[in-house]
């Protein structure tokens, strides 16, 4: 019974997208059967590879390194992704391989020798923190639009004139449609029956 339209929402998506972490990926296909000694092999493939990303994520040392592997049983069409957060031992990933073959089929893999197929390492810069600013009202924007246009407000209404206001120019008190509030980024059509009003925080 109620739609909430916050204000200035592509301003808003915007920000988000500013908000949202940065983050850059880098995959390497370099095939490796896993054996019991392949944890310095491990180590230094990695260790090449978050270098080769942070070369070409330019935000220094301030970012969170995120690793996993593309492993299947040897012969197998496909490989599936194992993170590897912790420790890269041989014993490490093939207890992170067999958990992710269970979640996905429920099973353990056959028996076999395991294959790395892709190694891969994501760099993600933490959030921006959000900052506050009034973006619910602009002094050039007028409260007020002294003009009125036709909507259609269904088959037994037709199409009937509604006027047109700004967001600026809505109270708290519900007023009556039809209505259409127009914003600078939108318009939003308020048929007859129902109310439009804003609230503290100018939605």
């Amino acid at each position: 019974s109620h739609a909430i339209c916050p204000p200035n929402a592509g301003v808003a998506s915007a920000v988000g997208l500013a908000m949202a972490p940065q983050s850059f990926s880098l995959v390497a296909s370099d095939r490796l059967l896993l054996g019991d000694d392949s944890g310095p092999e491990l180590q230094r493939r990695f260790e090449a590879l978050v270098q080769r990303a942070r070369n070409q994520f330019p935000y220094g040392d301030n970012v969170e390194t995120v690793r996993w592997l593309e492993i299947r049983v040897e012969g197998q069409g496909h490989e599936i992704r194992a993170d590897v957060p912790g420790e890269l031992t041989s014993r490490a990933v093939a207890v992170a391989f067999a958990d992710a073959y269970v979640r996905l089929y429920g099973r353990l893999p056959a028996p076999g020798n395991i294959e790395i197929v892709n190694w891969a390492v994501r760099l993600v810069r933490p959030r921006a923190t959000a900052t506050g600013g009034d973006w619910r009202r602009s002094a050039s924007y007028p409260a007020l639009v002294s003009t009125s246009r036709a909507i259609y407000a269904g088959p037994d209404a037709g199409f009937v004139e509604a006027a047109v206001v700004t967001r600026a120019g809505l109270e708290a008190q519900p007023r009556p449609g039809p209505l259409i509030v127009q914003d600078a980024a939108t318009g939003i059509v308020v048929p007859p029956g129902f109310t439009a009003r804003v609230d503290g925080l100018h939605n």
